[in-house]
């Protein structure tokens, strides 16, 4: 089973754009170098098989074996860095900021106070 990665796409959909519009165009639309761009148009298009050359990793071939469908995401994108960024930030604002810890115990005790108030306060998305 071979999938195309998210990060595969991407560099399809820019060299696709690059072959209508331009390298420039391009580079300066997704914010990539025409080096770039003029690498993945030479490896990406072409009449080669994309799936004889494909060379799964370690990783992929053990997934692959188990049966797991894995979906690669490309880093800082809104989908998941904000639920993180969110979350540390209310970690600070509600715990860091207004507490004061006196010791390694101290701090241990009013951290699991807090886990325990934040991981049991009635949220929408989890039914309240």
């Amino acid at each position: 089973m071979i999938s195309i990665t998210q990060d595969l796409k991407f560099k399809q959909a820019v060299v696709e754009y690059s072959f209508k519009h331009g390298v420039t165009a391009a580079a300066k639309r997704y914010k990539r170098t025409r080096q770039w761009i003029y690498y993945w148009r030479k490896t990406l298009s072409g009449n080669a098989d994309r799936k004889e050359t494909f060379q799964p990793t370690l990783f992929q071939k053990v997934l692959m074996a188990m049966g797991i469908r894995h979906k690669q995401i490309r880093p800082y994108t809104p989908r998941h860095n904000g639920k993180a960024e969110r979350s540390h930030r209310k970690d600070n604002e509600m715990f860091y900021a207004k507490k004061t810890f006196y010791s390694l115990e101290d701090y241990n005790k009013q951290l699991r106070r807090y886990m325990n108030e934040y991981n049991n306060f009635p949220m929408r998305p989890l039914g309240w």
